[in-house]
């Protein structure tokens, strides 16, 4: 019976001075430790990322009223119309209406294409409005515009102004 109780108190010992040397052991013990864990990027179990492209550098606000310009951080305004840039794509992933009356509200943009016939294309994307007041549309995957599209521009027959949001993605 002395044994058993002679090693128990052993055994507590060393796992009392374990636990201490583990609450003392310097921050830089507990990294290495945490280097040992590698994440395994696989399709079955995906690292998380960020999307480089939704960075804030990245992201686009335009007011349109009806000419879109785009919003700086500072809240300025360029002095003419947004351009897509030639080397990028413009994703709008959310569009702020605000109408003062009713109607058919157009948003259209102009494609400069550089081919042999040098194309001007003219789309358009309209939303349909039964009231005055704030509407407000999400677009997950977003609407993209192409590189050199310009001329964007809302029409709201009876007044009002909107705000797009997106980022640059490039091509």
């Amino acid at each position: 019976m002395n044994m058993i109780r002679k090693s128990l108190t052993a055994l507590g010992a060393v796992f009392l001075l374990a636990l201490l040397l583990a609450a003392l052991a310097p921050k830089a013990a507990h990294g290495v430790a945490a280097a040992l864990v590698q994440v395994a990027n696989t399709a079955a179990a995906p690292a998380i990322t960020e999307d480089l492209s939704k960075l804030p550098s990245q992201s686009v606000h335009l007011y349109c009223s009806p000419v879109c310009s785009q919003v700086f951080p500072n809240g300025n305004l360029t002095p003419s119309a947004f351009t897509v840039p030639a080397t990028q794509s413009l994703v709008i992933s959310t569009v702020e209406l605000q109408a003062s009356g009713g109607g058919d509200v157009i948003l259209s943009q102009t494609n400069f294409s550089s081919g042999a016939g040098g194309n001007v294309t003219t789309e358009s994307v309209t939303w349909v409005l039964y009231t005055v007041g704030p509407f407000q549309f999400e677009y997950p995957s977003g609407m993209v515009f192409a590189p050199g599209t310009t001329d964007l521009s809302i029409i709201f027959p009876g007044g009002g102004f909107a705000n797009l949001y997106g980022y640059l993605s490039a091509n």
